[in-house]
């Protein structure tokens, strides 16, 4: 049976996400729209699955939707609602409680199918041709048929020629190449932005073009533009269109900060990267790891390996972890294909939005960033101080992980691994180069050892007594990679 809200008890529900249980599954809704987010125009915005009930206006989804989505879905959301948090939990409380019929996620589909179809026109007159526009826009995105999203973008356009976020999908949709839609989404940029100039518009409100509804859809088609170029290579034009996105929007909603930084450093232009860096207020991982890539870059190792196990370490462990040891393995399966658009700060989701857009290769030469992973690895272990034995039992765990694919081991395993014991006929570990390394010491010394690193943190065991590595004994392991490497150049240290 579906749950409804209660905004008076659960006062910590007004921003964040809720959730609804239902017999077979989570309805999740986050509310954080309510704080100006950001979205990531760069890329299509399709509809998740959704239940929309034309009374209220209000959409419900069976998945997450993206940061950007959310923003094109603002416009059918009653202002009176979007204003008021506690009023819109009642809404939603108040829909839950008219559809008692909807009791697990097929009853959502089936409702959907029902509620989208009401919905194929805006159900409210717009007051005027921006609002009209935009209602036209928001159908378009949520429309699966290419045919009738076209038409509904034409519509959008032609009660406003200058909605920039339309037009940008006009392109996409119409466009024979990527190239074909970069060089009509620049030229696009150049008229309206010379009309902008050639008014005054924009000289009077430079700096506050994303407060204004009539342009903060041209700071997305901006950051579009900068992204597209960023993506592809072309750091200089990439900071040309972002430098111009900063400085008409000066709380750079869109996050230029993600990219203009690593595109200062690809450029080798240090003293342009320090004044955008200094000038950054809310520092983030992106910033601070910048930061260590530029202390990589210029050869002191020892500036980038502070701020990487300080300030990145408290911004991001993923982050500091993947630069200062190569550690990618968890960054790399964790997120799936969309997570990037929306992540919480410090999150592996995060991570990976940051290490999906370094291009490492372009900022830092393969001969340096092997020797700061020398460097780091052996700072590392050398500040940890652990013993032979404890690195020779890490380092054999990992292998069994590797091994078996199976994250806890126990301890019939671990003993039968590094003892040589009798294993049975199918020992999966026999042909590990590690199998038996301990072969001769006594089951209670290894016992003891591995004890010893729980007690460390190296290694977490669990209530069904079995045993795997932690975050910072898998850091171990790979420092271990590097530990006997000599630096192939000298380095500040």
């Amino acid at each position: 049976m579906t749950k409804g809200c209660n905004v008076e008890k659960n006062p910590e529900l007004s921003c964040g996400k809720i959730s609804y249980q239902f017999s077979n599954g989570i309805l999740v809704l986050p509310l954080a729209f309510f704080e100006g987010l950001n979205s990531s125009p760069h890329r299509p915005i399709r509809l998740p699955s959704a239940i929309f009930d034309s009374k209220t206006s209000f959409f419900i989804f069976l998945e997450r939707p993206s940061r950007a989505f959310w923003k094109v879905f603002l416009y059918n959301l009653d202002e009176s609602l979007m204003s008021d948090t506690k009023a819109l939990l009642e809404a939603l409380d108040k829909f839950l409680k008219e559809h008692p019929d909807i009791q697990t996620e097929e009853d959502l589909e089936d409702a959907l199918q029902q509620g989208m179809s009401e919905t194929s026109e805006p159900s409210k007159k717009p007051k005027s041709p921006f609002d009209k526009s935009e209602r036209f826009f928001a159908l378009a995105m949520g429309e699966l048929d290419d045919q009738k999203r076209l038409a509904l973008l034409d519509r959008s356009l032609k009660a406003n020629p200058h909605n920039h976020d339309a037009k940008k999908e006009y392109f996409i949709e119409t466009s024979a190449s990527e190239e074909d839609y970069l060089a009509k989404l620049e030229a696009y940029e150049k008229e309206e932005l010379d009309r902008y100039k050639k008014n005054g518009f924009a000289a009077s409100h430079i700096g506050n073009f994303y407060d204004l509804k009539e342009t903060a859809s041209f700071i997305r088609l901006l950051d579009a533009v900068a992204y597209d170029h960023y993506r592809k290579g072309d750091y200089r034009i990439a900071s040309i269109y972002a430098e111009e996105e900063r400085l008409l929007d000066s709380e750079d909603h869109c996050q230029a900060f993600r990219y203009l930084g690593k595109c200062y450093l690809a450029l080798d232009e240090p003293k342009k990267f320090i004044a955008f860096s200094d000038a950054e207020i809310d520092k983030s991982v992106f910033h601070d790891a910048d930061s260590a890539l530029f202390f990589i870059k210029y050869g002191d190792f020892a500036r980038a390996y502070e701020i990487l196990r300080k300030e990145t370490l408290a911004s991001n462990p993923w982050v500091a972890d993947f630069l200062s040891f190569g550690n990618s393995e968890e960054i790399k399966s964790a997120p799936s294909e969309d997570t990037s658009n929306d992540y919480q700060p410090g999150s592996i989701d995060e991570a990976y939005a940051y290490c999906e857009e370094l291009p490492l290769d372009d900022i830092i030469s393969d001969d340096t960033f092997s020797a700061f992973l020398i460097y780091a690895s052996q700072r590392y272990l050398k500040d940890l101080s652990p013993t032979p034995e404890e690195v020779t039992i890490l380092a054999g765990l990992a292998e069994m992980v590797k091994i078996s694919g199976v994250i806890d081991i126990s301890l019939a395993e671990i003993k039968a691994f590094f003892l040589k014991k009798d294993h049975g006929s199918e020992d999966k570990y026999a042909e590990s180069s590690m199998h038996g390394i301990l072969e001769g010491q006594s089951e209670r010394s290894l016992v003891a050892a591995i004890h010893s690193l729980v007690e460390e943190g190296y290694v977490i065991k669990s209530k069904e007594k079995k045993y795997a590595l932690s975050h910072e004994g898998k850091n171990i392991v790979y420092a271990l990679k590097f530990f006997n490497a000599k630096p192939s150049r000298s380095v500040k240290a």
